[in-house]
């Protein structure tokens, strides 16, 4: 799920993050502006992947990995955060 902590920018197809603690920016092309977008409700990495392929009408396995890494990096960089389970 997006972190609450990033303030971020649509512009045009693309989205500008502001992670705290950093002078500069994140810059989000076409298709990881919408990974961004679909992050805003938590949902697991194998829905993620399912939107995205659905969005684009591609098959899933396709995307798979490319969709993980972009996952991983935003992680890395705090702009997301894993959602945690409710009990």
């Amino acid at each position: 799920m997006q972190s609450p902590c990033t303030p971020w920018r649509r512009i045009g197809n693309e989205i500008i993050l502001a992670p705290q603690g950093r002078e500069d920016f994140d810059h989000l092309s076409e298709t990881a502006a919408v990974v961004w977008s679909l992050l805003e409700t938590p949902c697991s990495l194998d829905d993620l992947v399912g939107a995205v392929a659905q969005l684009y009408s591609v098959p899933a396995e396709a995307i798979a990995t490319d969709v993980e890494a972009l996952v991983a990096d935003l992680l890395e960089r705090g702009t997301i955060q894993e959602a945690q389970a409710t009990p």
